[in-house]
């Protein structure tokens, strides 16, 4: 414990590499499993402020894999911008428990929609089983019902089989309905996942930092304004201006898509997009410091694998909205792409293709909600738990 502390004041007073040895020798000493947890952890941000990816990656893969560190705390963190703006993080990322899928891994699409509704293959065998128990007695009482009313010997009494019929009968369409209901919402909920997947692949931009969609997942919920420059301005304007620190405790970034423009046409960035409010940035990343220490490690105190500012150049990178003071707003990357996607995405819910519209996602990155017009803000914000919310933290919504 002494040595991991003692490798976390020489890591914020910028000596990685010291702390890095430091680190070592604590991996050596024998570690608990909650201590191997802080220890995998802080010697990979060692290992990412040397530009040691590859050692990084194979601490952090321990630390989420075995550890169980939750992968939100990655992706929050500071100290790795580097790394997560690295093509290196990509391939890591779809290695880490929660992580990144390929849309032709169709079976980790179907894994991905099991764990959203965890009981429901129990009932699938459950009333699969009164199912196939029903028709089997269905079937018997039918020939027990064509022996009674044909006369057959020892044919059943036909009242007592007409009664055994309804009975099986109604049984077979109720446990019918049932599975046949969990099978298409099972369907549904593959395709929604299939479509998260290839809208993660869509880019999105702030400042000199270009990342996939995908990349968000867990930390933010995107909200893409679609409709003429004029609409998207006024309504990202609106959000910023009303409901500023709603959208901020609950992760939320905009992004706009502007009908039949390219990038440039369609960029919403100007100097007052960059302005923010210096107090309101310290007060959040301490914050966020507090949450990350808390969650690496409730139950110690000295043992807490704790991020550290920066000592050097602040890089780029796309962190959560709550670690960027208030600024919401992302470009998007490849404006076709994105117009091409809403277009796909509100088929048969608005005949203009032209109009404003807006879909909102959830942590995960599936939609969780669209319409035609404006976003409903107020509508929005309460179906969405904040980010240090215990609903949050569970259903990952």
């Amino acid at each position: 414990e002494d040595v991991v502390n003692t490798g976390l004041e020489l890591f914020d007073n910028g000596n990685y590499k010291e702390a890095l040895a430091k680190f070592d020798a604590a991996a050596g000493m024998g570690p608990t499993d909650e201590e191997k947890r802080a220890v995998y952890y802080n010697r990979a941000c060692a290992y990412v402020k040397l530009g040691q990816f590859e050692p990084a990656c194979s601490d952090l893969k321990l630390a989420v894999n075995e550890c169980e560190l939750q992968l939100s705390t990655l992706l929050k963190d500071p100290d790795l911008e580097v790394l997560r703006e690295s093509a290196v993080f990509d391939d890591l990322y779809k290695e880490l428990k929660g992580g990144g899928l390929t849309i032709n891994d169709e079976s980790n699409i179907k894994i991905r929609t099991e764990l959203k509704a965890p009981f429901r293959l129990a009932r699938l065998f459950t009333f699969g089983s009164f199912l196939t128990g029903s028709s089997l007695g269905l079937l018997v009482t039918v020939t027990q019902l064509i022996g009674g009313i044909g006369g057959a010997p020892g044919a059943p009494d036909l009242f007592q089989s007409v009664r055994n019929f309804v009975i099986n009968l109604v049984c077979v369409v109720a446990f019918g309905a049932i599975v046949r209901w969990d099978l298409q919402n099972r369907k549904k909920e593959e395709d929604q996942m299939r479509k998260a997947e290839e809208m993660g692949s869509l880019l999105v931009k702030r400042g000199k930092t270009t990342v996939p969609l995908s990349r968000l997942r867990l930390s933010n919920r995107p909200i893409i304004i679609a409709g003429n420059k004029k609409h998207v301005q006024e309504q990202m304007r609106l959000a910023k201006d009303k409901y500023k620190s709603d959208l901020i405790d609950r992760g939320v970034l905009m992004i706009g898509v502007v009908w039949g423009a390219d990038d440039v046409k369609a960029s919403m960035t100007s100097s007052e997009d960059d302005k923010f409010d210096p107090f309101l940035q310290e007060k959040l990343r301490k914050k966020r410091m507090k949450d990350l220490k808390k969650e690496l490690n409730p139950n110690a105190g000295a043992m807490e694998a704790s991020p550290s500012p920066s000592t050097t150049a602040p890089v780029q990178t796309l962190p959560p909205a709550t670690s960027e003071g208030g600024q919401l707003q992302l470009e998007a990357v490849g404006q076709e792409k994105w117009q091409q996607f809403v277009i796909e995405q509100l088929e048969g819910k608005t005949e203009d293709t032209k109009q404003p519209v807006y879909i909102s996602l959830a942590l995960d990155g599936t939609v969780r909600n669209s319409g035609a017009g404006a976003p409903p803000w107020e509508l929005l914000l309460t179906q969405m738990s904040p980010l240090d919310s215990t609903m949050t933290k569970i259903f990952q919504t």
